[in-house]
């Protein structure tokens, strides 16, 4: 025991960066789950009838966003409307501009009843790398 509180006290920093991997190869691994590749995505929205949902805010939705998208913003998942939630039965495909802040948003839905809910890995700046459509227009 002696050995190890050593070798801790001498690398610490090594430690503390070991541990700072290996939470992010955790949250990785968790967040994960509920994520779709665009292709994948793609093959949802053509199988299935689903609800697509922007995140983004209103100014970046109206310079583009992904055909049948609907605008929820993360200020108004609280107080979700009764319009969203006649969808909690169906497949809910959730993106914003990175997929960096999906995953949150997704917990939030799932929290509030929703099962389906995925979210588009690389969010819509993977949806133009891909070349796939986008629409334009006010909310």
């Amino acid at each position: 025991m002696n050995i190890l509180s050593e070798f801790i006290l001498n690398n610490w920093f090594l430690l503390v960066c070991f541990l700072i991997v290996a939470v992010c190869y955790l949250a990785t691994f968790m967040g994960a789950s509920s994520g779709v590749s665009v292709q994948e995505a793609v093959e949802i929205i053509n199988s299935e009838t689903i609800v697509i949902l922007d995140t983004r805010g209103e100014k970046l939705f109206n310079e583009g966003h992904i055909s049948g998208a609907m605008l929820l913003s993360n200020s108004e998942i609280d107080s979700l409307s009764n319009e969203i939630l006649k969808y909690k039965e169906k497949t809910v495909l959730v993106y914003c501009e990175s997929g960096l802040s999906s995953g949150s948003f997704v917990k939030k839905l799932e929290e509030k009843g929703f099962g389906r809910v995925k979210y588009i890995k690389g969010g819509l700046v993977s949806w133009r790398q891909e070349n796939y459509p986008i629409e334009t227009g006010v909310v």
